[in-house]
């Protein structure tokens, strides 16, 4: 190899070896310069609290009478509808579709002119005024089961304002229920006298 030669291939060794070099360069600041990943984290769902349960029997005049499964706070017309609704010939203004269930309640949907058989749960009527309780009020025209009775359904007793009807409710939850309807006279505000005018419209189970 001559003189020429041998400095025309140290030349292009040392081209090459710039262009490695500035590649290298080059891409080291490029890697340096690349900005950091953005991860990005879903948001935890929290969880949700359990919704206390009620179960509640709905028979009379409608589709699909039986035993129901309801979120605490339902109403009457939430039992109805999970019952596939009335009946053609039911008469559901009969009843309070907008009243609060209880757990053990029974609700008993009506034929139109049918009244409410002695004896049967049914949703409270309109609770009484004070008025009327001074006045007097007309006796419920069947027996009030003290164990599953709401408030207002309570007060449709003789002699049984809201006040009393509460009593009866806290008596109620914390013994556990009563045992027979003499228990009622355990509750504050319901002397053997006035007893003795609602046990004929009472009954424990």
């Amino acid at each position: 190899m001559n003189e020429l030669s041998r400095r025309a291939s140290i030349g292009l060794i040392a081209f090459l070896a710039l262009i490695t070099l500035a590649v290298s360069a080059f891409t080291w600041r490029e890697m340096r310069q690349a900005p950091a990943p953005i991860v990005i984290h879903e948001p935890t769902q929290a969880a949700n609290p359990p919704v206390a349960m009620i179960k509640v029997q709905v028979t009379g005049a409608v589709k699909r009478s039986g035993v129901y499964t309801l979120p605490q706070g339902a109403r009457g017309e939430d039992a109805l509808k999970m019952a596939g609704g009335a009946l053609p010939n039911a008469n559901p203004d009969a009843i309070n579709l907008a009243e609060r269930l209880e757990d053990g309640q029974r609700l008993e949907v009506p034929v139109k002119g049918e009244a409410i058989e002695e004896g049967k749960e049914a949703p409270a009527r309109r609770p009484a005024t004070d008025s009327q309780h001074k006045r007097g009020k007309t006796p419920p025209s069947r027996k009030i089961n003290i164990n599953t009775a709401s408030i207002e359904q309570l007060q449709e007793l003789p002699g049984v304002g809201e006040k009393t009807a509460e009593n009866i409710l806290q008596v109620r939850k914390n013994n556990g229920g009563f045992r027979s309807v003499q228990d009622l006279m355990q509750v504050h505000g319901i002397s053997q006298a006035k007893f003795k005018k609602m046990e004929a419209f009472l009954r424990s189970n």
